[in-house]
């Protein structure tokens, strides 16, 4: 379940980006489509025209007005304009604030992920501690949760290192790329 919670992260760390637009940036946006949330990936096409402009091809036309709706409440500064079924965007360039904004955000992600991983190991430890208390041997018993700990380490490094890579990614001066 560890590995769970690490892919899940990196999938939301995806769609940050800092001076480098990536379709990807948008996938995990949610859109309220037939009454229920949904990625804008399920709903839309993202295609970059250039650095600075992107078109996105909305599959049906009558969720076009939530896909807009979603684009400006994604506070990305950005400003849709609705053409047909398509969304033309202009992709503002990252002022250093923002990128530093993102990188805050990110950090909270990361601290989600943490918390999660601090579940399953409590999870962990009470079933280690039930099983212990129905006669269990200990030396297994503090064996297992020593191979928990070590999991629980270990994931957490892990998820360290994609914020470490992240928050570089996101920091990068502009000129750099």
């Amino acid at each position: 379940r560890a590995t769970e919670v690490e892919e899940a992260l990196a999938k939301t760390l995806q769609g940050f980006h800092g001076s480098r637009p990536d379709p990807s940036m948008f996938e995990n946006l949610e859109v309220m489509a037939y009454g229920s949330p949904t990625t804008l990936a399920s709903v839309a096409q993202v295609v970059l025209k250039s650095p600075k402009s992107a078109t996105i091809t909305v599959f049906d036309p009558s969720v076009t007005p939530a896909v807009r709706d979603a684009l400006l409440s994604a506070k990305m500064d950005l400003n849709p304009e609705v053409d047909g079924s398509n969304i033309n965007l202009y992709i503002p360039k990252q002022t250093r604030e923002t990128r530093e904004e993102m990188a805050k955000v990110v950090g909270r992600h990361v601290e989600h992920a943490k918390h999660a991983l601090r579940k399953l190991r409590k999870a962990a430890m009470d079933d280690v501690a039930k099983a212990e208390a129905e006669d269990f041997p200990e030396d297994d018993a503090q064996r297992e949760k020593d191979i928990v700990d070590v999991l629980i380490k270990k994931a957490t490094e892990r998820l360290d290192k994609q914020h470490d890579a992240k928050k570089r990614e996101l920091l990068e001066s502009p000129s750099a790329s």
